[in-house]
């Protein structure tokens, strides 16, 4: 039976060392829905050859054919991320077991779904793949009314020269024969689509401008019949869908002249060198300029190279920038992106605004025309957490309202109604002063909406088209009154800091810690630094004592909800109160549990409106501590600790008394005999 295993591990062993290829098997199964599941969940990571294999009766996902183990090992560490029991294996090339794949060589005659334009691209030096889950986006966009419109915001990173974006859109049964779809790219009318399907694919051109942060691409959709508008009015059914696996394929040239090209890749690898502090404030102020678009990775691989500490300026010197650590700060990094190289580090105050134009929040002037609902939407986030009141000073315009026509405006934050007041005849420019209450406000991101409500009277119902604009301007304002510090959640403490955050952890601390930061950055913009010394607030790292159980029961059926007896890893994060402050509590029982933290999305983020999140690897726990749920700790008995130190020593004690036991009862028996 040794022989036997051997044998076969001998075999296993030269068939990695000895192959002429290697291959990364993701997944098997004899299911090969539940292998298309683990294929389309690796496609978004464009990975070299990605293919479903049948192999007798079960169906296996794989990874590459590489000539280097490795490169081959450097994706086995990308996709064991997702997937963690995937491994690196000698392969021979076997085109004819392709069930599915992303790729087939140029030789190739096969016939099995080669691939379609709805497949990954792989990334290339010259050609980027952005999909609508990179923009946010991880659901089917549904359209209501008969008339709407959507506008996609695509960042102009460094060596963007041009692309597409292709949406596959789909349509209710119940559209009129003559719509169509009107596509404008920054306002601008481009193309126009006649409906002629359920289902279309349409492909849109992106131009960019010098001097240009984003590319506007808006879909305006016509799916009603002029001569019976009036049944379209009040209609809010879903008439048209955008669809998740829409994406924008862009064309980049390679630019190194300054620190913002060398950074501001679509999709760079970012290996960075520096304290844990450093780590911290460079991931979150990375990410917050990448607030639109979550692309970049940070690991210790990457294929660009920071060095972060005191180098008296940043530059760039072989494939590795050298950045003073004094530059990572709210005001010095947007001068750092603009420059090719700093030669002095000059620290600037932050000024503290509590005026702030729409404008600041990235609204232009804009103009809607048409019928029914006409809907301003602004994202903002307040400048120092969730202030006490919100004055709105809102600039509009309007086009002439008649007697029997019926006009409103109405402003809504969160959905909440804080305004509403009929509008008559016109107003060419007019000026409103609107008070949020802090009861509709929220820590982090908020939304605002201003709505045009427009219903012509009965008599343009009869073969007209209503003649409606509305304009909002980007010089209307918000006036922030206040600050509320009193976080209800971890959520609230993730997007409502604001000012220095005290960041305290034991000396080794995984890599893997940054991606937390790094989600900071794309939900709150108002932090100034994260530093070893005092702060405002407070980030603490800390092991968690596997020794220490604990069971969290329901508070109001006391049924047990989790228990936890050091069986397996977890990372628990904690809202409290320590020397006064709001802190932040990160506990891991092992360093590998801190790697959960990467899985982590912005929409689980989310769900993370409780005082305590608890976090395995297959699931997210949040717990509202007092309120609904309860946890009783146990400590284990001086007797069990010391039990459980000396384990080794006391089994070796045993067995070594149980040996001498043996030999003297034998050497009795022997002296008998």
């Amino acid at each position: 039976m040794r022989l036997f295993l051997s044998v076969i591990s001998l075999f296993l062993l030269l068939s990695i060392v000895y192959a002429e290829q290697y291959c990364i098997q993701v997944g098997s199964s004899n299911s090969l829905e539940k292998v298309e599941n683990i294929y389309k969940n690796l496609e978004p990571l464009s990975p070299p050859h990605l293919r479903i294999e049948k192999v007798g009766s079960y169906y296996v996902v794989r990874v590459g054919y590489f000539e280097d183990a490795e490169r081959g090992k450097e994706w086995l560490n990308k996709i064991r991320v997702y997937y963690k029991d995937a491994f690196l294996q000698g392969c021979a090339k076997d085109e004819s077991r392709i069930v599915k794949a992303s790729y087939l060589s140029e030789n190739s005659t096969s016939t099995k779904d080669s691939p379609t334009k709805n497949e990954s691209i792989p990334i290339t030096s010259g050609k980027a793949k952005i999909t609508l889950k990179d923009l946010g986006f991880r659901k089917d966009i549904l359209l209501q009314g008969a008339a709407p419109a959507y506008t996609f915001r695509i960042p102009v990173l460094e060596g963007l020269k041009e692309g597409k974006g292709v949406f596959y859109l789909e349509f209710s049964e119940r559209i009129a024969k003559n719509s169509y779809v009107s596509i404008l790219i920054d306002g601008v009318p481009k193309r126009f689509y006649k409906i002629q399907s359920n289902a279309i694919q349409i492909e849109v051109p992106i131009e960019t401008k010098k001097r240009q942060d984003f590319v506007d691409i808006t879909l305006i959709f016509s799916l009603y019949e002029p001569e019976r508008i009036c049944d379209y009015i009040n209609d809010q059914g879903i008439y048209a869908i955008i669809r998740s696996d829409s994406y924008f394929e862009l064309n980049t040239e390679e630019k190194e002249d300054t620190i913002k090209a060398f950074l501001l890749k679509y999709k760079p690898s970012l290996g960075v060198e520096g304290n844990l502090h450093d780590l911290a404030n460079f991931s979150y102020f990375l990410a917050k300029t990448y607030r639109n678009l979550s692309l970049y990775t940070l690991d210790l691989h990457g294929d660009r190279r920071v060095s972060i500490g005191n180098y008296k300026g940043a530059y760039l010197k072989e494939n590795t920038l050298f950045l003073d650590r004094n530059l990572l700060s709210t005001v010095e990094f947007p001068m750092l992106l603009e420059a090719g190289r700093i030669e002095k580090v000059e620290k600037s105050s932050r000024s503290k605004e509590n005026k702030i134009p729409l404008s600041a929040f990235g609204y232009k002037t804009s103009t809607y025309n048409g019928f029914g609902t006409l809907t301003f939407t602004i994202p903002f986030h307040p400048p120092q957490g969730k202030p006490k009141k919100v004055l709105l000073y809102l600039k509009y315009g309007h086009t002439y309202v008649r007697d029997i026509d019926t006009g409103f405006l109405e402003v809504r934050v969160n959905d909440a109604v804080v305004f509403s007041e009929p509008i008559k005849e016109s107003a060419s420019v007019k000026e409103r002063v609107v008070e949020i209450p802090s009861s509709a406000l929220r820590f982090g991101e908020n939304t605002l909406s201003v709505l045009f409500r427009y219903y012509p009277g009965s008599d343009v119902c009869k073969g007209t088209v209503p003649l409606f604009s509305a304009t909002l301007y980007d010089d209307s304002f918000f006036e922030f009154v206040g600050k509320d510090k009193d976080f209800a959640s971890v959520y609230d403490f993730i997007v409502g800091t604001d000012g220095i955050i005290k960041l305290s952890a034991p000396k080794e601390v995984p890599y893997s810690i940054v991606d937390f930061f790094k989600v900071m950055g794309y939900l709150n913009p108002n932090v100034v630094e994260f530093s070893g010394k005092e702060g405002d607030y407070a980030i603490v790292i800390e092991p968690y004592d596997k020794s220490k159980s604990f069971i969290v029961y329901d508070a109001s059926t006391g049924q047990k909800v989790l228990e936890f007896k050091g069986d397996y890893d977890f990372v628990a994060l904690s809202l409290q109160k320590r020397d006064g402050k709001p802190t932040l509590v990160i506990s891991y029982t092992s360093p590998q549990a801190l790697e959960y933290l990467k899985d982590i999305t912005l929409e689980d983020i989310k769900k993370f409106r409780t005082n305590y999140v608890f976090i395995t690897k297959d699931r997210i726990y949040p717990l509202e501590v007092g309120k609904k749920f309860r946890i009783e700790y146990s400590y284990p008995s001086w007797f069990e600790l010391y039990l459980k130190k000396f384990r080794f020593i006391i089994m070796a004690f045993v067995v070594l008394l149980i040996t001498l036991l043996f030999w003297k009862f034998y050497n009795k028996n022997r002296r008998l005999t």
